[in-house]
């Protein structure tokens, strides 16, 4: 009160969590049973630098745009997914991951149609090994079932992954398909 520095006045509107609302400048006024009595302060008087940006809140409204766009219903899917998830018993292909939100039943050749969903066609790999899969930065090649990794990855986590042996399925009729991984190697250029 006496160096007459402004203060901040908030409101809180939410104990958990905790948010508060800023509702802005004052300057102690006086000081009456036990209570401070505040002043707005007019922020063209305050010396330049004094304000500073005020923190990140969430937003009140969703402000993004929606857009109306065609998908490819993808038929079959949830039962493709359980037949790959168990041919490779719950693990993925190249890391041996267990955690299943993570693992993605990945189609060698795109999903193009139902008869897409063979177990030849499918792979269990983990979500962002599936990403880079279907970039091109990773293959495998066939005849040893070893990945492939694309050059631009080689200084990161990923390309230790080069050469590694697939983790794949007991049964040798749910291996991946040689034809669909030559023709994704091709591809890839890998």
């Amino acid at each position: 009160m006496e160096d007459g520095v402004p203060v901040g006045v908030l409101v809180q509107i939410s104990k958990i969590p905790s948010i508060y609302t800023v509702i802005g400048l004052a300057r102690v006024s006086s000081w009456e049973e036990g209570s401070f009595l505040l002043s707005p302060v007019e922020l063209d008087s305050l010396p330049t630098g004094v304000l500073e940006t005020n923190p990140w809140l969430p937003p009140d409204n969703d402000a993004r745009d929606r857009v109306r766009q065609m998908v490819a219903q993808r038929r079959g899917q949830a039962a493709f997914r359980r037949k790959v998830v168990a041919a490779y018993r719950g693990r993925c292909a190249v890391t041996g991951t267990d955690v299943l939100p993570v693992l993605d039943a990945a189609h060698i050749h795109p999903y193009s149609g139902p008869a897409s969903n063979h177990i030849e066609n499918g792979i269990l790999i983990r979500s962002d090994i599936h990403a880079i899969f279907d970039l091109g930065l990773l293959a495998i090649d066939s005849t040893s079932m070893r990945c492939l990794i694309d050059p631009s990855l080689t200084a990161t986590p990923y390309g230790r992954m080069q050469g590694k042996k697939l983790r794949l399925p007991a049964d040798s009729s749910k291996w991946p398909s040689s034809l669909a991984l030559d023709a994704h190697r091709l591809w890839a250029q890998l």
